[in-house]
């Protein structure tokens, strides 16, 4: 722990702005406002999510938040020239452009189509996981490839000099908060993501062990992926260009992908990220932000699993 709280530290001693951390909190405090007062991703982004144009709406949804933070903050913090650097357009355009594909098209829906009833339901919780390895991990290897060759591993995907104790120190400290959220209605509306005893039927013949067990791999990979693109690309992938202020606009942006889920985890996603995308500028690997994101995703579901076999005696 001692080790990530001096990168913290170290970090925000270099990367503080007032005016610009101010900004950048007054507006993350409006945005999720609005989006939890009126319903916006849920009842305005999501109409369109099974449609093309929905790639589109997307993409603009999540470059405002991108470039609302990131543009200011290269101009007033000493790095206006980043500004004028096509690949700075072009990578972050790149990346963003992947992350509307991912989030406002669900380009496996045809293969949940394929079945009915239940394992409908199983194959589209399978394939939601699924579009962010597919969307995700191939494209931004030739990125990579292209544009980031010099790079000596494949933004981050390395576990050279890997310390695993502080991340694991960090998931014991997260347990009594998941355990207080895990009473609320709203976090057992959301988790366990896969929940098995809402299947009835047969499903290919698997036990609901077999479909919890696939699920969760699934679910695992998913997660893996989101490292990779959020600290990653956006961190790791960026810092050649503009240094230490890749960091918040990616935990901005990050923060928006949360915007469906319940209130507080969308707010601490904001911080989470922003904590793991320090650790990925100092330590140039995602593996760290893997085994406390996996961990904190694996807690929440057992919590949730925890609370309505046992508590609720279901």
């Amino acid at each position: 722990m001692k080790k990530i709280y001096k990168y913290l530290i170290s970090f925000i001693k270099d990367d503080f702005n007032l005016w610009i951390y101010g900004f950048a909190f007054v507006f993350m405090i409006i945005a999720i406002s609005f989006n939890y007062s009126v319903g916006f991703e849920k009842k305005i982004l999501n109409k369109y999510y099974h449609e093309p144009i929905g790639i589109l709406y997307y993409f603009l949804f999540y470059a405002f938040s991108y470039y609302l933070i990131s543009v200011p903050k290269l101009y007033f913090c000493d790095s206006k020239n980043v500004l004028s650097n096509k690949k700075f357009w072009i990578k972050s355009l790149a990346f963003l452009a992947l992350l509307g594909i991912v989030a406002g098209f669900s380009i496996l829906e045809s293969w949940a189509k394929m079945y009915v009833d239940y394992e409908y339901y199983y194959i589209s919780k399978i394939s939601a996981n699924l579009r962010f390895v597919i969307v995700f991990v191939l494209p931004l290897f030739i990125i990579w490839k292209i544009a980031d060759k010099e790079m000596p591993t494949f933004y981050g995907f390395s576990f050279k000099n890997l310390d695993i104790k502080p991340y694991f120190k960090m998931l014991l400290i997260m347990v009594p908060f998941i355990a207080i959220a895990s009473t609320q209605a709203d976090f057992m509306s959301t988790y366990p993501k896969f929940k098995p005893w809402f299947i009835q039927g047969n499903v290919f013949n698997l036990t609901r062990f077999q479909m919890s067990s696939i699920y969760e791999l699934s679910y695992s990979l998913n997660f893996i992926s989101l490292e990779l693109f959020f600290r990653g690309a956006l961190v790791i992938g960026m810092v050649a260009i503009m240094g230490r202020h890749a960091v918040l606009p990616m935990a901005v942006t990050y923060c928006f992908l949360h915007f469906g889920k319940p209130v507080a985890e969308c707010v601490s996603s904001f911080f989470g990220g922003y904590l793991l995308g320090v650790i990925a500028l100092y330590t140039r690997s995602i593996f760290g932000g893997c085994i406390v994101h996996l961990g904190v995703a694996y807690l929440m579901e057992f919590a949730a699993l925890l609370q309505y076999y046992v508590f609720m005696k279901k």
